[in-house]
């Protein structure tokens, strides 16, 4: 994998342990839709939507945001590269 320029270590690290906290949510959320599904749900509505799939929207959308910036600053230093200017 090639070093981007820009991308600190601690951000990527920070990527990665967003990815695992994500998975876990998905994980979690996944669980209790398919108890929700099966009739054997043990939370009411309100609860299981506050605290269970909020969190995993808002994780979902935070981890978006940093792969993004990730993805832009690979797509502008090619871009830069390609030009042939240095960076």
């Amino acid at each position: 994998m090639t070093e981007v320029k820009g991308i600190s270590g601690a951000e990527k690290e920070a990527t990665k342990y967003w990815g695992y906290a994500l998975l876990l949510l998905v994980v979690v959320s996944l669980f209790f839709l398919i108890l929700r599904f099966s009739g054997r749900s043990f939370v009411i509505v309100d609860f299981e939507i506050l605290i269970i799939y909020m969190p995993t929207i808002l994780c979902v959308l935070v981890y978006a945001m940093m792969i993004g910036r990730m993805v832009q600053r690979g797509a502008a230093r090619a871009l830069i590269q390609a030009s042939g200017a240095t960076w």
